[in-house]
């Protein structure tokens, strides 16, 4: 019998469904759905359906073990504490509602802490022992990993440190604050500053192909790289580390315009040593796969 392991990434644009093959560490099946932001029961009717899709003329010879979820935000004791990029704002017991439709055991993990316990076990982290994972999407978060080991629980959230003070410039965050990092250079945050100084709809692919058109846009994005700068500048400050690994939609295909240098990043942080930021090398399924190695671990017993 083939044993499965059913998994989930969340984020605030799209929600990825698949079957990961136990043995082989095989992708074998994905399934996709655009999220529905701000209503948590439609997001658990979105699972139940990319569920069924996933099970849907499954083989008789396959046997699901377990279904493991990244969310976008902070989890605890099967709750989902809160999910910025999702509009979802107060608790939420997912594990409970899921277990309504699915009997398999059921694992939640920060979207994060599973990326990183992908690059650990498929990516970077065969070669270097102490580094972070950084997420320009929807939203904006971290992971770290030192001296070979995941940072657990509600530690990392940079997303949240509040980078602008200006009331005229702060972007109020989900969080109910204003001026945090994910609410001044994360895609949402990018959306309000369109519709507060550019006064015009414009998707944020548009926006950044007028990046040398137009004076304004190319002013704002240059804005966005200080925050990402100023940013990554207190991630240092926290920790030391040898190498800072890039995903997210904004991250990976913005990553000339969004990305700042060494020395723009020096301007934020007393650690003279700037690590080399690179992009996955695992693409867009590194989050499947580190929901896939979490299962493992509690399947385990670690």
């Amino acid at each position: 019998m083939v044993e499965l392991v059913e998994c989930y990434d969340v984020g605030g644009t799209k929600i990825r469904g698949a079957l990961i093959e136990k043995e082989k560490n095989k992708i074998i099946k994905i399934v996709s759905c655009q999220t529905i932001r701000g209503s948590p029961t439609e997001f658990i009717k979105q699972i139940k359906y990319l569920s069924d899709l996933l099970r849907r003329n499954n083989n008789s010879k396959s046997n699901i073990i377990a279904v493991s979820l990244g969310l976008p935000g902070p989890v605890k004791n099967g709750f989902l504490i809160e999910a910025p990029p999702m509009k979802i704002n107060s608790k939420l017991n997912v594990a409970f509602e899921i277990n309504k439709f699915i009997k398999e055991p059921i694992f939640l993990v920060n979207d994060l802490k599973a990326a990183v316990r992908a690059e650990l076990q498929f990516g970077v982290g065969k070669t270097v022992k102490n580094f972070y994972i950084l997420t320009i999407s929807t939203g904006i978060g971290t992971g770290i990993v030192i001296d070979g080991n995941v940072v657990n629980e509600f530690y990392g959230e940079f997303g949240h440190t509040v980078l602008e003070r200006d009331l005229k410039k702060a972007n109020m965050c989900n969080c109910g604050r204003k001026g945090c990092w994910c609410a001044m250079s994360s895609g949402l945050g990018i959306e309000t500053i369109i519709e507060r100084e550019l006064k015009r709809k414009l998707t944020i692919k548009n926006f950044f192909r007028l990046y040398n058109s137009d004076n304004k846009i190319k002013e704002i994005i240059k804005r966005i790289k200080d925050y990402n700068a100023q940013g990554i500048g207190n991630m240092l400050n926290a920790f030391s580390v040898d190498l800072i690994v890039l995903m997210g939609s904004i991250a990976l295909n913005q990553f000339n315009k969004v990305i700042p240098s060494s020395e723009e990043i020096k301007k934020y942080t007393i650690n003279n040593k700037i690590p080399k930021i690179v992009p996955t090398n695992l693409g867009d399924n590194i989050g499947l796969l580190g929901t896939f190695v979490f299962a493992l671990e509690n399947l385990n017993g670690k």
